[in-house]
């Protein structure tokens, strides 16, 4: 991406619900296009799963907001992670 730098400091972190919601109520609406494609079979952390999502097929575009600032997703994640000990 324009701006970006070098390796994870490109990186931007979005919210993508997997169904659409009124932000003025709250309530769920319509199935928005994110799709988990793959659950990965893991030897070691089960507690924790990884997955793979697919954003926009099906004929169901994906709708996601930018959380925070462009290029700032991985200090965000970092923030996440620490705030989860």
């Amino acid at each position: 991406p324009e701006g970006a730098g070098p390796g994870t400091k490109g990186l931007s972190l979005f919210f993508v619900p997997k169904f659409l919601f009124d932000p003025e109520t709250g309530e769920p609406g319509e199935r928005n296009g994110v799709f988990v494609t793959n659950v990965e079979h893991k030897m070691g952390l089960k507690i924790s799963t990884t997955c793979e999502l697919s954003l926009g097929q099906h004929g169901v575009p994906a709708k996601g907001w930018l959380v925070g600032e462009v290029h700032d997703g991985i200090a965000q994640m970092f923030d996440v992670i620490e705030q989860a000990r």
